[in-house]
């Protein structure tokens, strides 16, 4: 069998033909839904910058369990970015894919819990639990959150050592 050899840098920089593009957009798989969607968002390839044709894609590669197009739709869905802002779906598609071990889309559901604005319910234990998760990541900015919950006793008992820990890291 053929293999195909992977496309040159000036293959992939080069603008898409109008029938690559209407090929790619009746694609079914969720990969190729998630790189469409990256395209659009970031006007890529010679294609209009568009968030919410990005945001369409990001969702049916969502919808087919994609954990990268789940944090990028719940991203769009918390933050209004072509389409309405919408916390309880963005919470929901944040955590599908921090059950799947995606970072960022933790960060952002425990950030959804722990405020507990728009609908979702406020669990600072849950938020904590999910900051942890990221933070074995090696992510910084869950780091420093958790040292934001520990010097203010949010979801955990309060513990000014634990906090400086976790801002001198």
């Amino acid at each position: 069998p053929h293999v195909r050899e992977p496309e040159s840098a000036d293959a992939q920089a080069r603008p898409l033909l109008a029938a690559e593009l209407t090929f790619l957009r009746q694609a079914t798989d969720a990969p190729v839904q998630l790189h469409l969607g990256d395209t659009y968002v970031q006007g890529r390839r010679g294609v209009v910058q568009s968030w919410a044709e990005g945001c369409r894609f990001y969702r049916l590669a969502a919808e087919q369990g994609n954990a990268t197009a789940q944090s990028r739709i719940g991203t769009c869905y918390a933050w209004g970015l072509g389409m309405a802002l919408d916390l309880p779906t963005a919470a929901r598609y944040s955590r599908l894919a921090a059950e799947q071990g995606k970072a960022d889309a933790q960060f952002d559901y425990g950030h959804l819990l722990e405020s507990g604005k728009g609908g979702v319910k406020r669990d600072l234990a849950e938020a904590v639990r999910w900051y942890r998760a990221v933070v074995a990541q090696h992510d910084l900015r869950a780091l420093a959150q958790l040292g934001v919950c520990y010097e203010k006793g949010r979801g955990m008992a309060q513990s000014e050592a634990e906090a400086a820990a976790s801002y001198a890291a």
